[in-house]
């Protein structure tokens, strides 16, 4: 497999996938919500405060956990992905959760590519295989070209 770069935000992301202990997870998962929302330094014991009015709770933190560990990656690619996966849908969530029509337009969109991500993300985890039938239509006559299975790759 090609060399793959990881996108600087999602990098502490993919890397609490293969966190040795659950604190270092956390922290990992802290550092890419400073990353994604933008951080300013506020902290008490019960919440990390993003710039914008982004508060995210311990709470909050305990939920991407618990979402990241159902996913399971079993690479780096996956990982990658999950990644993906675990950000659109933390924005989404936040966006479909407000008051304004066109954030929640948006919410919804991302939690659809999150949800489609992951249904990829299930097709090469199972060696999905999609079949191409042609239909040819030559001087009037139908003529069917057999099925063509072609694995998918994500």
């Amino acid at each position: 497999m090609a060399n793959i770069t990881i996108p600087k935000k999602l990098d502490p992301i993919v890397q609490a996938f293969f966190a040795e202990s659950p604190k270092a997870a956390k922290n990992l998962i802290i550092q890419a919500a400073k990353a994604i929302y933008g951080a300013e330094e506020e902290r008490d014991h019960l919440t990390y405060s993003m710039k914008r009015q982004h508060v995210i709770t311990d709470e909050d933190i305990e939920d991407i956990c618990a979402f990241m560990q159902s996913i399971k990656p079993l690479d780096i690619l996956e990982a990658i992905i999950a990644a993906q996966i675990t950000v659109t849908h933390m924005l989404g969530m936040r966006k479909f959760a407000s008051g304004i029509t066109e954030d929640q337009r948006l919410g919804l969109k991302m939690i659809q590519f999150s949800s489609d991500s992951m249904g990829k993300l299930q097709k090469k985890r199972s060696g999905g295989m999609q079949s191409i039938t042609i239909n040819h239509n030559y001087n009037g006559t139908q003529q069917v070209i057999p099925t063509i299975p072609m694995e998918i790759c994500c």
